[in-house]
């Protein structure tokens, strides 16, 4: 698995933008648009950071756990 981790100022920003992801169809020549297929893992309490995907790219998510609750356009805090 690759990971990443977020250098933003903020350090509580920080902790939640965190992922990891293994690359499943990497060619030989790379790709302009980075992960071609793969799967990513994004732990709870996690967020992916804002970003674009020109057309046609996208991308398709399948959770393998969890209540399939998902809160897009917010963070929900952590409770305890």
């Amino acid at each position: 698995w690759n990971s990443w981790r977020s250098k933003h100022e903020n350090p509580i920003l920080a902790a939640r933008q965190q992922l990891e992801w293994k690359e499943l169809t990497l060619s030989e020549d790379g790709s302009i648009t980075g992960l071609t297929g793969g799967l990513l893992r994004l732990g709870p309490f996690k967020e992916l950071r804002s970003h674009f995907h020109p057309e046609p790219y996208g991308e398709i998510y399948h959770f393998l756990r969890g209540n399939g609750q998902v809160k897009l356009g917010e963070y929900t805090e952590k409770l305890l």
